[in-house]
């Protein structure tokens, strides 16, 4: 029997989250993940085609504009 152990809103220290990283947060997938990015005009961090992060003040706003 293992708990699920819950996830605080952000990592300490942690700047930006990777796509997987944030539909983790949100309770959704990968690929729901790029489409809010990419419908909500969420500003991301490309490193290369691969490497691609969001900064946790976009998400932070994402979440506060949801809310509403």
């Amino acid at each position: 029997m293992s708990k699920k152990q819950s996830h605080p809103k952000s990592a300490p220290n942690k700047q930006a989250l990777s796509y997987a990283e944030f539909a983790d947060r949100e309770g959704i997938s990968i690929p729901t993940a790029r489409r809010i990015v990419k419908r909500h005009g969420l500003k991301v961090m490309r490193f290369s085609g691969t490497c691609v992060r969001i900064p946790l003040s976009e998400i932070e706003r994402f979440e506060a504009d949801s809310l509403c």
